[in-house]
Order: C-alpha cells, then sequence, then structure tokens
C-alpha cells in the first residue's frame, strides 16, 4: 500500500485534472488528499484548489470552508500560497449577495499590496476589481488602469489563473464599452483554456463574449456562446448559470423566439439553490423584460423592483452593467404608475452620466423620452441616437432609431419618421433582432410607407460573422481551423454556415467561392 503522503499526492493529481475536465468528483478526491499531506504549505495550495473549484460550482458554503480552513493551515507562515488564498476567498465572496458587504473592503486592501502583480492570482483580483468599478460605476479611469494592469506584460499564462485576469477583463471592457478590448480578452481567455484542456474554462469564456456579440448586435453567436456557457454548468461551471441562461433568453428573445426565451429562463432544481448568488440578478431582470414584451407589467414590475433591491445591497448600481430601471420605468409607465416611471427613468440616466458611457447614457435617455411622452420626447430620442451610434452598441441603436421614427409618426411627422424606421429596420436585420425588426415594418406601414423588402438572400443579407466564416471556409479552411482562428465554438461556426448557405441558396462549402465572388 502506498505511504499516505503519496496517495494524497496522487489524489491532488487525479482531482485537479477531474476538476478541470468539469468531473465533479474531483473535488472531493481534493478533500480526500488534505489529510494525507505532510507540510501546511502542501494542504494550503489544495484547499486553494479545492476553493477554487467549488467556487466555480456554485458551492459557496464548501469554497467558503475551504478557503477559511487553507488560511488556518497557513498562518503565521504567509508567503504568496497566503496570499493567494485571500484573493481567491474575497473573489468567491463577491460572487455571492450576502458576501459582497465583507469582500468588498478586503479586495481594496489585496489590490493596494504592491506584491499583488506578482502572481497569476494577483493579476486576476486586479481585473475583478477592474469589474468591481463597471458594477459600482465609479471610475472610469480607475477600471482601465486596473485592467491594463491586470493583463500587462509579465502576466504568467502558463499558471491556471492568467485565465481569470482575461475573463474578468472581457467583463470590465465591455461593461465600459470598450468592446474592442473586450473581444480580445474574451478570445485570450478562451484560447488559454483550450490550450489547457479546460473544459470548465472554455465553458466560462463563452459567459462574457456572449453578452459582449449581443451587446454589439451578433444576435446569432450570442445565441451559441449563451448555449455553450449554459451546457457548460453541467461540466463544473455553475457559478455563472442564471446570468447565461438571462443572456440566451434575452438573445432568443430579440430573435423573436418568444416560447422558447420563457423555456429557457428556467434554472435546474428551482430558484432556491440560486438566489444567493449575484448572477441571479440578471436572470430577474431578463425574466422581467420577456413579461413585459408579453404585455404582463405587473409581473415585470415586481420582479424588476425585486431586481433593483439585490443589486443597491449588493452594491450593484451602474445600469451600464445592469439597466433594470429601464426595464421598471417602462413597466410602471405601461401600468399608468407615471410618477414611478419618470423617478426610475431619472434615477437611471443619472447614474449612467455618472459612469459616463455613451450606450447607457443612451438607453436611459431613449426610456426617459418614453415615459414622459412629452414636448421634449423627440428631441432626448435624437440624442439618444446619437450616443448609441458612437457605442457601436448595435442591437440598442436600432430600437432607438425605430423609437424616434415611432414618436415622429405619432407626432404628425410621418414622412421623416421614415428614414429611421428604415435605417433601424436595415440594422435589426443584420443584427438578427427579428422583435425590433418586425417593429419597424409595423411603424413603416402605419406611417403610410411600403416597407421594403428586407434583403434574405445574396451576400449583402449575410451578417458580419457569417460573410468572415464564410469567406475563410471559402479560401479551404476548415470548420475546426475557423473555429480555433477566430476563438469560437464549432458549433457557432457551422450555425454561422447553415445561415450562409441558406442566404446563398447552396448546399455546401464547394459553392462559396462562386457565390461570394458573383455578389461581392
Amino acid at each position: 500500500e502506498l505511504p499516505e503522503d503519496r496517495r494524497g499526492r496522487l489524489l491532488v493529481t487525479l482531482g485537479l485534472a477531474e476538476t478541470e475536465a468539469g468531473n465533479m468528483e474531483g473535488a472531493e478526491r481534493l478533500t480526500a488528499a488534505v489529510d494525507l499531506l505532510p507540510s501546511p504549505e502542501e494542504r494550503a495550495g489544495v484547499l486553494l484548489a479545492l476553493g477554487t473549484a467549488t467556487t466555480l460550482q456554485a458551492r459557496v458554503t464548501e469554497a467558503t470552508t475551504a478557503y477559511e480552513r487553507g488560511l488556518e493551515e497557513i498562518a503565521g507562515i504567509g508567503g504568496p500560497v497566503a496570499r493567494d488564498l485571500e484573493s481567491m476567498f474575497t473573489i468567491g465572496l463577491n460572487q455571492t449577495r450576502d458576501g459582497r458587504a465583507a469582500a468588498l473592503p478586503r479586495l481594496e486592501a489585496l489590490i493596494a499590496d504592491p506584491e499583488i502583480d506578482r502572481s497569476a492570482t494577483g493579476r486576476a483580483l486586479l481585473a475583478h476589481a477592474a469589474s468591481e468599478r463597471a458594477y459600482q460605476g465609479t471610475s472610469l479611469d480607475e477600471l482601465r488602469q486596473l485592467a491594463a494592469r491586470a493583463i500587462a506584460p509579465g502576466l504568467d499564462e502558463d499558471d491556471p489563473m492568467a485565465f481569470w485576469a482575461y475573463f474578468f477583463c472581457a467583463y470590465a471592457y465591455e461593461d465600459s464599452d470598450d468592446f474592442e478590448r473586450a473581444d480580445r480578452a474574451s478570445a485570450r481567455a478562451l484560447e488559454l483554456a483550450r490550450a489547457r484542456g479546460s473544459a470548465v474554462q472554455a465553458a466560462a469564456a463563452c459567459h462574457p463574449r456572449s453578452f459582449l456579440n449581443l451587446r454589439r448586435g451578433d444576435v446569432e453567436t450570442a445565441v451559441a456562446d449563451a448555449q455553450t456557457s449554459v451546457e457548460g454548468a453541467e461540466r463544473g461551471w455553475r457559478a455563472g448559470l442564471p446570468s447565461g441562461i438571462s443572456v440566451l433568453g434575452e438573445a432568443l428573445l430579440e430573435r423573436g423566439e418568444m416560447d422558447r426565451a420563457v423555456a429557457v429562463c428556467q434554472l435546474p432544481g428551482g430558484d432556491e439553490r440560486w438566489t444567493r448568488l449575484i448572477s441571479y440578478m440578471w436572470l430577474l431582470d431578463s425574466r422581467a423584460r420577456i413579461d413585459l414584451e408579453r404585455g404582463d407589467a405587473a409581473s415585470a414590475l415586481s420582479q424588476l423592483l425585486e431586481c433593483g433591491e439585490m443589486c443597491e445591497a449588493s452594491q450593484i448600481t451602474n445600469p451600464s452593467v445592469l439597466a433594470w430601471r429601464s426595464g421598471a420605468a417602462l413597466a410602471a409607465s405601461s401600468l399608468g404608475e407615471l410618477d414611478q416611471a419618470r423617478e426610475l427613468a431619472e434615477t437611471e440616466l443619472g447614474w449612467a452620466r455618472g459612469f459616463g458611457t455613451p450606450r447607457a447614457i443612451g438607453v436611459a435617455e431613449r426610456t426617459l423620452a418614453l415615459v414622459t411622452g412629452d414636448d421634449e420626447s423627440i428631441e432626448r430620442l435624437r440624442e439618444a441616437v446619437e450616443l448609441l451610434e458612437t457605442s457601436r452598441a448595435r442591437v440598442e441603436h436600432s430600437r432607438t432609431l425605430v423609437e424616434l421614427g415611432a414618436a415622429l409618426r405619432r407626432a404628425g411627422h410621418r414622412k421623416e419618421s421614415r428614414g429611421p424606421l428604415r435605417e433601424g429596420l436595415d440594422m435589426a436585420h443584420r443584427c438578427g433582432a427579428i422583435l425590433i425588426a418586425e417593429r419597424a415594418k409595423e411603424e413603416l406601414s402605419a406611417s403610410g410607407a411600403r416597407p421594403r423588402r428586407v434583403e434574405l438572400t445574396g451576400v449583402e443579407s449575410l451578417t458580419p460573422s457569417e460573410r468572415r466564416i464564410a469567406t475563410m471556409a471559402s479560401e479551404g479552411l476548415s470548420n475546426p481551423q475557423i473555429a480555433q482562428a477566430l476563438f469560437l465554438t464549432r458549433r457557432t461556426v457551422e450555425m454561422h454556415l447553415t445561415n450562409a448557405y441558406r442566404k446563398l441558396d447552396i448546399g455546401s462549402r464547394d459553392d462559396l467561392p462562386a457565390a461570394l465572388g458573383s455578389d461581392a
């Protein structure tokens, strides 16, 4: 029989491999290994890995116990493992609503340590602090400085924690409307996950990408990324499941798939076990927006006010991260609660202006215009359109163009309304935002115009992602090669090619060169 220490180290090796692959039994092997190891440093290192794995699995109590026990093991010894334990403990606490009050001061104390940049875990903590600057809407400058430090040269990308530095930076950048840097950070995160063969990290990397693609107007890719993220919950990535479901539901809603959106917005085993996680608030927001679209304003308002209470208690106040007040204002307005609606919209606009991102300000301006309906509303909508044009948030831009056109039509400016309505229709179509496109068509008809038939075939009908992937396929790249080059899942590549074949009226990739060349 093997000595205890050797058996413990074998269990650690097996447990680490299993947790990377998304096998939840790996956490049990790590737990069994701890008591077999002779030194406190070794035990603390395993408890750090155990805490990280159970945090990702949304096993909050077990994660907390592992971190606390690890800190006890290494008390009085200190060093890098102690700092990493404290860092991951803080990140884990920050993902729970009841832990954030204690975690946020600890986070600020940790990032003040001049040694924090030296480890990959410390870099992940800096990136997490950058995302917190977005959550609380405090300082864009600090956010950018922290994110830049997190992924600056010198980051040890062989360390598994390097993934989380890029992961949290992706959120920070997209919440600050820096979609280009967000794209690069999420792509690098996915690249590192694939290089390490980590199923958990690969699923997690698709989570910020789903938010990003929905915001920048690639609804089809947002659906594919969100599905990958949600399915990753079965392989150990459960901490982001509620918000992953929320993106999938909203993306399906934008595609006009109402029944499917309702169906996917359910949590396994019911809501109770998930409500401690801050990611649950995004799901409440999405469910409410679906209810509002279905005409159930009372349910929508109730859920959004609950979401708002949770956000404020958790110090998540920035509408650039979660714009619950806009939905609540529209629901209150629909119920005739006009004073409440205006107060909600004005409060959101104040927070959005304080943070300074065009997307959030534009959405808040649009909401205030819609709930007030006064003489200034059309001018507010024009301002919102101008702001959103600079943000690259194409779904919200197209939605606001359609609302401007509708407001102009209602004010009797039928001819003038057609320009923004047609532009909104075209943009919504290119985004895959069917719900907005259908609304634009209805408004154009009401204006007396005959909506031109949106081109559904040919190269001009392809979305940017479809055209890019189709072009690469026409040049001879295989689906796995395209997926690797663009940091996409194979499923996403297959989905885009299938859509491209349909729009180009062809049967296979062999027909792509001619189809693209003839219409280019």
